[in-house]
């Protein structure tokens, strides 16, 4: 029987859009509940909404030639919960990594100031830094707390002392995770942008399909090295 990962990347196309579609409807069910104040299922069908954001995110770079599915996780992807919630935790590294790259990305203006500002702006840079590796640190640690957290929500359940949903997952957890949601619906959004053709000839000078193709074989050649 044929799953997701036995297709090939013809026949995935457009599978990543039908799987967001679901991750967007799961999405704004968990809003209508929260104005609803039910945050404990809510926040259950967040996790699930973002769960199905990963699937696609994962589709979409099987569709654009990476080879995704030759990795270890590859078949876990579609069945297991905690893989999905792995993957989340390394996309929110490379997000966090990239927020620090451009927190110290200086405008050519300031490149001509004086070395007090500079040394200024090198501490502002640190501090702010440190602030986005904290925050990156408590979003991976709570994705790791995901299964805990969704069965909480839909379930009452003893441990010690009974939990409740509506008492042990509140507005708080909710938003929290909200905020782990919009990142990852972003990276996937950025990804689909930059991997198209029209948007990447307007941005890139020479032949773009070339340097696609070359930023290709370098991921897949750097997973196929983890697999020999």
């Amino acid at each position: 029987m044929n799953g997701f990962i036995n297709l090939s990347r013809e026949k995935s196309k457009g599978l990543d859009l039908m799987v967001l579609n679901n991750s967007k409807k799961l999405y704004k069910e968990a809003l209508l509940l929260s104005n609803n104040n039910s945050y404990s299922t809510a926040s259950s069908l967040l996790i699930l909404s973002l769960e199905e954001c990963i699937k696609a995110f994962y589709i979409l770079l099987h569709i654009q030639g990476i080879d995704v599915y030759k990795s270890k996780v590859a078949k876990k992807i579609f069945t297991n919960h905690s893989v999905r919630h792995d993957v989340a935790k390394s996309i929110e590294m490379v997000i966090g990594i990239i927020e620090i790259i451009n927190n110290y990305s200086t405008p050519e203006a300031e490149l001509n100031s004086s070395n007090a500002k500079r040394i200024l702006k090198i501490i502002k840079g640190f501090l702010r830094s440190s602030l986005i590796i904290i925050d990156m640190s408590i979003r991976i640690e709570k994705i790791g707390n995901f299964n805990k957290i969704k069965n909480n929500g839909f379930y009452v359940d003893y441990s010690d002392q009974l939990i409740i949903p509506n008492e042990h997952v509140g507005q708080k957890e909710f938003y929290s995770l909200l905020e782990i949601y919009l990142r990852m619906n972003k990276s996937y959004r950025f990804f689909k942008l930059i991997s198209n053709q029209n948007f990447l000839e307007k941005f890139v000078r020479g032949n773009s399909e070339e340097l696609k193709m070359k930023i290709i074989r370098t991921v897949n050649q750097y997973i196929n090295s983890k697999l020999s």
